[in-house]
Parts: structure tokens; sequence; C-alpha cells
């Protein structure tokens, strides 16, 4: 029955995001012609369909796009305090967009939009001084940059506004391992929590210190956001879990580090199973199989699959079943 209620949920969000899409180009339309007010009616009508509490990847991706849109109307209007609080939804959305988003899908996709918000956020926030959150956005904007003359250029940039705002002491690499020996600790005495704050305050330092460290800091990003992932998994936010080791996983490859990639993978299938995402799962674990090399971790990656592939298999039999019960119903 779930299953059942999810498909008719999905037919009813691809018809309204249908609608919400063409009133989203209406609105845009509408800002390109200067007529910001009423692009903003239409906007408000788009955002009351892609709800705050969004349950599919459509509605994160059509809120996500008209809060940006609407936070570039105020923007223009020169009401930037106001359009802060639409590029931060925007945000908020594109994150569960990413969580949400299915493996077959390139995550790069997501970033040039995302980019663009989070800067406006970081020059909004350096502007009234407001310098943690400067990190935040800055440190997401690195994040989300791949190319990696980009990224120096983007941490050049950095480095010369916290030297001309005082707001940004680098670190050096022995101070990162420090930090993340710290993580460790909180995670061995079982202080999940703790743990979490700390590996992602790791995540961030190892970003934002690229510019004096040079990509060695890269590691550590990756070794900090793997644990992180971890943490992560065994509080059960399994959403998060997912983006964490999917983007742990994407640079390890970046890195060729394949044995940490080989456990990351391992935890993500995990996660995965946990948020009943078989179909996911399943793709994890083939890539699994092309990079396990011992005999007894192939046979455990395989006895996975095939749970997993039992998984679908009922699914779908539930579903043929209630449809069939459901005509059968109709016809009495």
């Amino acid at each position: 029955m779930r299953q059942r209620l999810r498909l008719l949920h999905t037919m009813s969000s691809v018809s309204s995001m249908g609608e919400a899409a063409t009133l989203l180009n209406r609105a845009m339309l509408n800002t390109a012609c200067g007529r910001f007010e009423d692009a903003l009616c239409l906007l408000d009508d788009v955002l009351g369909m892609a709800s705050a509490e969004t349950t599919s990847v459509e509605e994160a991706r059509m809120q996500a796009r008209a809060a940006k849109v609407k936070g570039t109307v105020l923007q223009e209007m020169g009401l930037m305090k106001e359009a802060s609080v639409w590029y931060e939804l925007s945000v908020r959305a594109g994150r569960r967009l990413l969580q949400q988003a299915p493996l077959s899908e390139d995550l790069r996709k997501y970033f040039p939009s995302l980019r663009y918000v989070h800067n406006q956020l970081a020059q909004f926030y350096l502007s009234v001084r407001a310098f943690a959150l400067v990190l935040e956005h800055f440190e997401q904007l690195v994040a989300l940059t791949d190319d990696a003359g980009h990224r120096r250029l983007l941490l050049r940039e950095f480095e010369r506004l916290s030297l001309e705002h005082d707001f940004w002491q680098d670190v050096t690499p022995g101070m990162l391992d420090q930090e993340l020996e710290q993580g460790r600790r909180w995670y061995r005495e079982k202080c999940w929590e703790e743990a979490a704050l700390q590996f992602r305050r790791v995540v961030q330092l190892a970003r934002l210190a690229s510019f004096s460290s040079g990509d060695g800091t890269r590691m550590v990003e990756a070794r900090a956001l793997g644990n992180y992932a971890t943490v992560l998994k065994d509080l059960r936010r399994c959403d998060e879990s997912i983006l964490a080791y999917r983007l742990c996983c994407r640079l390890l490859e970046e890195l060729e580090e394949e044995q940490m990639e080989r456990r990351m993978l391992n935890g993500l299938s995990l996660s995965l199973i946990e948020a009943h995402r078989y179909e996911d799962a399943a793709v994890v674990c083939e890539r699994l199989l092309v990079l396990t090399e011992r005999d007894d971790n192939v046979e455990l990656v395989k006895t996975r699959l095939e749970e997993i592939q039992a998984c679908l298999r009922d699914g779908r039999r539930t579903m043929e079943r209630e449809s069939v019960d459901e005509g059968n119903e109709e016809t009495r």
C-alpha cells in the first residue's frame, strides 16, 4: 500500500509541478521585463505549490529555482536583506535536492545554480560583517567548484578578503590533523553529535585552508567527509549521510584513492539500504564489485546485492498486486 500511495503522490506532484513550471517561466519573463511586483506574485504561487516540506526531487528542484528567482528579483529591487532570506531557502532546497538525487544523476548538474546563490549570500554577509556566515557560504562555493584552476582563484579571493577584513586565521596541516583526531576521539567515546560537528568543522577548515597548504588538504577533506558520513549513518540521518558519502567518493575518485573509496562505497550502500533506496544501493554494490579484490569481500557484496534485488522484486510484486486489487475493487 505504501508503494501505491507513493506512486499516487508522485503523479499528483508531477501535475502540480508542471503548473508551477509554467508560472515560474511567466515570473522570469516578468522579471526580464522589469515587472517585479507581478513576478513576485507569481513566485509566491509557485512557492506555495513547492512547499517547505518537499517530498520529491521535482518539488525540491522547483522550490530551489523559485526561491533563487525571488531572491534575484528582490535584489534587483534593492532589497538585499529580504533577498537573502529567499536565497537561504534556495540553498536549503538545493541541499535537499542533492540529498535526494538518484545515483544515476551527476551531482555536478546542480552545482552552477547553487554556486550563484552561495556567492550572493557570501557577498551580502561580508557587507554586514557576518563573518561566520561568509565562511559557511565561501566554503560551499569551494566545495561546488570542481575545476582546480577556478578553485584556486576562489581561494585567492577568499585570502584577500579574509586579510582585508581580518576574519580568518589559516591553519597548518598539523592543526588539521589534530582537529581530525579530536573528531575520532569523540567517535571512539560514542559522542556521536560532538563527533559529527567536529568532522564537519574539519571539512570546512580543509576546504578553506587550500590556498596556503596546496591540494594536500583535499585528502584531509576526504577523510573528514568520510568520517562525517559514517557518524551521520550511525545517527540514522540517512539523507545527510548519503550526500556526504557521495561527495567523499567523488573526491576520492578524483584523488585516485581506490582503497578508501571502497570503504566509503560500502558505507554508502548501507545508508541507501537504510533509506530504502534499493535501486541506488544496487548501483553502488555493482561499483563495489568492480573495485573489491578480496574474495571474502566479493562474496559479502554479492550477498548484499542479492538481498537488495530481492527487496526490489518484492516491492514490484507488491505494487503489481495492489494495482490488481484496486482494479478488481473498481469493477465490483
